[in-house]
Parts: structure tokens; C-alpha cells; sequence
């Protein structure tokens, strides 16, 4: 709760427990935690939004969330009815967006090609992508997103399909994929295994940010 906006100097605590005059707790400067970007992204700030870090969940759960309350809001809470919000783990963020969004998916699901690569317009997207600009440059623009060197355009359809279809190239790469499971009306349009220094990257990149299709990509040689 942001002392600013509280008003009154009571200290939390159940209902009906004994006041305290908190004058010398709102003393400095508080630091608060936020919810940002992609699923597992976290921020720390103070109360007018200075100072801002990025921080891992488990270190955002331990402070409160920076948000805004209302008069019945901040008396629940001085009263001990109602508690301080706390940033929502990983899990119960991707919870609540798949609940969201079930209808819309589960619509868009149906009308997709079925196959490991999923739909093949969107993959021919990637495709051409990695026509104009090349494959290397796709293992490391994969890899700089896995690493956190590059921002990450998830959550969203076609970021998570290029990740399930580059995890999927990999393990063709590999050796672990059968090349049949490659969509037969784009067989010419494989895209070539890259030299083996960028075969690495490729792996790294392909099990950090596709762990379901992964579970394929095995640490054999290559």
C-alpha cells in the first residue's frame, strides 16, 4: 500500500486488534513489486515508480504490489479484513491468461494445421524470415531471446510456434526428429543444418524456451 495514499497511520493487524501510530514505519522510502511483460517477469520500484529493477518471482513475492487503493480499501487493510496484494507467481499468471483466453484458443486450435509444426501459415512466416536474413542469424536471434540478451514476445501465437518449431528443427538437426514429421508441402524449404559452432546455440536456445517439445531434443552428440 503506498503510505502516501493511505492517509491514516495505523498499523495492519486482525480485526479488532489494538492500534499503533506507524509514524516512524513510513519514514525512507518503500520499494514495491509489479507484474511485467511476459509470464515470468518481474519488477521492482518505489512508490512513484523510481528506481525500477528487474527481479526474479522469488524475490518480487516478498514485497507489496504496487498498486493504487481505494478509501475502502486502505481501511480493510488498517483494519486487518482485507490483506495486501501480492505479485501472483508464474503459475497463476499463465493460469488465469489461459482461462482468459480458453474460448479464443481452443477456436484458433481447431482452424490450425495439425502436425508437430503446427500451422503452416505461420510457419511459412518463419520461413521466409529466415530466407531474407539466414539461419545463422535465426540460431542466434533463438539463442539472445533464450539467454535474455534479446526481449521476448511472448505470451502470443507466433513467438511460442517459432519456439515449438525451432525446437522441432533442432532435433531434425539432431537427428532425434524424423524428417517425415517435417510438413511434406514445404519439403524444399528445410532449412539446412547451420556449422557446428552455432549447433550449441541452437540446442541452448531450443530447450530454454520450448521445455514441452524439448523433452524430443536429447543431449546425444551433434
Amino acid at each position: 500500500m503506498h503510505r502516501r495514499e493511505s492517509g491514516a497511520r495505523l498499523r495492519n493487524g486482525p480485526a479488532g486488534a489494538p492500534r499503533a501510530d506507524v509514524g516512524k514505519d513510513l519514514k525512507g522510502r518503500k520499494t514495491y513489486a509489479r507484474e511485467a511483460g511476459a509470464i515470468e517477469n518481474y519488477l521492482l520500484m518505489t512508490a512513484g515508480g523510481g528506481g525500477v529493477r528487474q527481479v526474479s518471482y522469488e524475490e518480487a513475492r516478498r514485497y507489496d504490489e504496487h498498486r493504487h487503493y481505494d478509501a475502502d480499501a486502505i481501511c480493510a487493510i488498517a483494519l486487518g479484513t482485507k490483506p495486501v496484494a501480492r505479485v501472483r507467481s508464474p503459475d497463476e499468471r499463465e493460469a488465469a491468461l489461459r482461462a482468459r483466453n480458453a474460448e479464443k484458443w481452443a477456436a484458433r486450435q481447431r482452424a490450425t494445421t495439425p502436425g508437430p509444426f503446427g500451422d503452416t501459415v505461420l510457419l511459412e512466416r518463419w520461413l521466409q524470415w529466415i530466407g531474407e536474413y539466414g539461419i545463422d542469424n535465426a540460431v542466434r536471434r533463438h539463442h539472445d531471446v533464450a539467454i535474455g540478451m534479446q526481449g521476448y514476445g511472448h505470451p502470443g501465437e507466433d513467438p511460442e510456434r517459432r519456439d515449438y518449431a525451432f525446437a522441432g528443427l533442432v532435433a531434425i538437426w539432431r537427428g532425434t526428429w524424423s524428417h517425415d514429421l517435417w510438413p511434406a508441402e514445404l519439403a524444399h524449404r528445410l532449412p539446412a543444418r547451420p556449422d557446428g559452432t552455432l549447433m550449441p546455440l541452437a540446442l541452448t536456445a531450443a530447450r530454454a524456451r520450448s521445455p514441452t517439445a524439448c523433452s524430443r531434443v536429447t543431449p546425444s552428440s551433434g
